[in-house]
């Protein structure tokens, strides 16, 4: 048969991350920032991963997209997926509704819950932030803007979070988004820039 794969190696400051990823399994395979192997799996489903972080347990968590044919709720919806240190699942999470969603980023929260970035077929295509808990578990979530890509954010100081995603309108100039959202989910400001 034939799969159409997508390849990805995401770095970060003491691990590599590759994921090898079809219609029918993903693989991943950390490694140590010397490029030993420290386990590699193999996942079955339909999934992919974009994004993993060490978390503060001295795990890892990913996050990407799942296609329907598993039991989501939509099309593609945004997984999320604890691994204790030698890769085994500890759980994993389905975030979605009926329409296409995928995260693109992550960042661990100081309460040891996850802030998840991405983007939504809502609207045409808007730009989605995630907040769960430890466990993966919806605290709350946002919608905003129309013709977004997913984009990428950080943990502020405050312990609330900012986020900055990029127009797909096309025909126009583009158009840079920066949201910031306190720890509870209720946006503080937001500042729109042509580029």
């Amino acid at each position: 048969k034939h799969y159409r794969f997508l390849y990805r190696q995401l770095e970060t400051s003491n691990l590599r991350l590759q994921t090898f990823c079809c219609l029918a399994s993903c693989i991943l395979n950390l490694a140590s920032s010397s490029a030993q192997t420290t386990f590699q799996k193999v996942y079955k489903g339909n999934y992919g991963f974009t994004a993993i972080l060490n978390t503060l347990d001295n795990g890892y968590v990913s996050t990407g997209y799942n296609y329907q044919g598993e039991s989501g709720a939509g099309g593609r919806d945004i997984v999320l997926t604890k691994f204790d240190s030698l890769g085994k699942v500890q759980w994993s999470e389905l975030i979605g509704g009926k329409i296409d969603e995928t995260a693109y980023s992550m960042r661990e929260a100081p309460d040891s819950g996850f802030y998840l970035t991405g983007w939504s077929d809502k609207n045409g295509r808007s730009s989605i932030l995630v907040k769960t808990d430890k466990k993966g578990l919806i605290e709350w979530s946002r919608l905003f803007g129309n013709n977004y890509e997913g984009g990428f954010g950080e943990v502020t100081q405050d312990t609330g979070f900012i986020y900055m995603s990029n127009s797909t309108a096309l025909g126009g100039p583009r158009k840079v988004n920066v949201v910031k959202f306190d720890k509870a989910g209720n946006k503080q400001w937001c500042n729109l820039y042509y580029i």
